[in-house]
């Protein structure tokens, strides 16, 4: 599957590589509430759209996740809360 192929350093790089080769596109979209995920679905159909064959696979978590599939995409869900505990959160850095 495709979470097998993210390994580290030279193992991530030639994935990536591979994946370009065969028009795969790999998006991360934050997995807070649904305000990335809608958004970042209509960017994903317009690629589509102007790049017949494409094929993207989100990456997401919690709600994003579960947005994203239930539109139709694939999505490797990182199993992260709603508000993981690391990161820029509302006024805390």
């Amino acid at each position: 599957m495709l979470i097998r192929t993210l390994l580290p350093g030279v193992a991530l790089f030639e994935s990536l590589k591979s994946m370009a080769r065969r028009n795969e596109l790999l998006f991360f979209s934050r997995g807070k509430g649904r305000g990335h995920a809608v958004p970042d679905a209509a960017i994903a159909r317009e690629l589509v759209a102007l790049s017949p064959g494409v094929e993207i696979h989100f990456i997401s978590y919690s709600v994003g996740a579960t947005t994203l599939r239930d539109l139709g995409w694939n999505v490797v869900d990182l199993g992260l809360p709603e508000d993981p505990p690391f990161g820029i959160r509302q006024n805390v850095l």
